[in-house]
């Protein structure tokens, strides 16, 4: 697993002003039984969770390992 904090600055035009972001960025690996926790990633990738996903954020992204 490799996980960065992140953060930046988006302009609001509605607000007139800039507003601050931070997160995560990066990969993580799971190992084990996947049936527990997959139905919830492919969710979330369809979905995009998480606070401030009306502005593009939020994502993720599954790839299965062979």
């Amino acid at each position: 697993s490799r996980l960065y904090r992140c953060y930046f600055q988006r302009v609001s035009h509605l607000q007139q002003r800039s507003m601050s972001f931070g997160g995560l960025i990066g990969h993580v690996d799971l190992a084990g039984d996947s049936a527990t926790w997959l139905p919830l990633l492919a969710a979330a990738e369809l979905l995009h969770v998480g606070q401030k996903a009306s502005v593009g954020l939020g994502q993720v992204r599954c790839l299965l390992a062979p």
